[in-house]
């Protein structure tokens, strides 16, 4: 499984890039070939039309279903790469068992 992490305008850190992609790698891994790829963006963006914002947004691409997105908002980087991990695996189990 690849994974990419990318960052919005600021706030990624090697060391947050590094924690980020291990807890990617633990909450998918379980699903083997069924992911084919998985990418996140973290940090804090400014502008946005609804406010600032700061977080973490993972996108997988799971076969053969297509696409699966969870966001998750927290000042606290580390904590928003934790809970969007956590939600991104639940969410995926919930897809490929065929659970709404």
């Amino acid at each position: 499984m690849k994974i990419r992490i990318c960052r919005t305008k600021s706030g990624l850190t090697d060391d947050l890039r590094r924690h980020t992609e291990r807890r990617l790698r633990f909450a998918l891994t379980r699903f083997g070939r069924a992911v084919g790829a998985a990418r996140a963006w973290i940090g804090a963006r400014t502008a946005e039309p609804a406010g600032d914002w700061s977080g973490c947004r993972v996108e997988v691409h799971p076969r053969p279903t297509g696409r699966l997105a969870v966001a998750v908002a927290d000042a606290e980087l580390y904590v928003a790469a934790d809970w969007a991990a956590e939600r991104v695996g639940r969410a995926l189990s919930r897809e490929l068992s065929g659970g709404n």
